[in-house]
């Protein structure tokens, strides 16, 4: 995926300059996540992506466990 789409490689160094603990893409690429240690973090990444690039979807999610109900 790389190698056709070298942005995803782009979005994965910025999320880890940002702070993410892991940055992956997932599936074929369509979507890249980043992992914060806190909330606070995360949309502290979300600003300093957003700023950086400003074409590009970016936002702050909640992961829940699967033991929610």
């Amino acid at each position: 995926a790389l190698q056709i789409v070298p942005e995803t490689g782009v979005n994965t160094t910025l999320m880890n300059l940002t702070g993410a603990r892991l940055a992956r893409m997932s599936g074929s690429g369509a979507t890249c996540f980043g992992l914060y240690e806190t909330r606070e973090a995360a949309r502290a990444a979300e600003r300093n992506l957003r700023s950086a690039q400003p074409g590009w979807f970016v936002q702050a999610m909640t992961t829940v466990s699967g033991d929610e109900p």
